[in-house]
């Protein structure tokens, strides 16, 4: 495995991308991408969003964006790389949630112990929380619920000016295994708590 070898340190980041590059030659380079994925647009692509790049049937989360050359730096299992925009798309969502679940089992050790379920709530509370901080807050929150196979959660972010809200739902929007989400009830919150709804 290139990328493993990277990471070990058994060949250079250079030798590892020329490997990739060679790789993808020999394995379909001349198939084109599948046409049921849709590239997106340089606009609606997110920092920290997983993509899969098309080119090599390969998926990624983004890390940063070069707004002047309109390309993409992707972190691809610990090998970071700039790819053009168009060359980007979307995950499926079951990928999305089996990266997320491996992602989560290796942060709470190899023995694979789950959190129990009497440790698991659905409901986070960001209220008073810094906009970069809630949203950090919420992600692992949301590797928790993937992981214990939720379907429902709840988001309290407080009405205030909204601010923190609209980040939220900027957060939900980008992220695949949200199937939809509204504002709670006005008996249960209303526009201070969104109830979301997962794949």
């Amino acid at each position: 495995n290139v990328l493993k070898e990277w990471q070990d340190g058994k060949i250079g980041r250079k030798q590892a991308l020329k490997k990739l590059s060679e790789a993808r030659g020999t394995l379909g380079g001349d198939e084109k991408p599948k046409a049921d994925v849709k590239p997106f647009s340089f606009d609606d692509i997110k920092v920290g969003k997983p993509i899969l790049n098309i080119s090599w049937n390969r998926k990624g989360v983004v890390i940063e964006k070069d707004e002047r050359k309109k390309r993409v730096k992707v972190d691809m299992d610990g090998v970071a790389m700039w790819i053009p925009a168009d060359q980007l798309g979307p995950v499926g969502k079951k990928a999305v949630q089996e990266k997320v679940r491996q992602s989560v089992e290796k942060a709470v050790g190899k023995s694979g112990k789950k959190v129990p379920k009497g440790e698991m709530t659905l409901k986070v509370d960001l209220r008073g929380k810094r906009a970069d901080i809630a949203i950090s807050e919420l992600a692992r929150f949301f590797d928790q619920a993937l992981l214990r196979g939720a379907t429902e959660l709840e988001i309290v972010h407080g009405r205030g000016t909204g601010a923190l809200r609209r980040e939220v739902h900027i957060f939900l929007d980008g992220n695949p295994a949200v199937a939809g989400y509204s504002l709670a009830p006005e008996d249960r919150g209303g526009d201070g708590m969104t109830e979301v709804e997962l794949v």
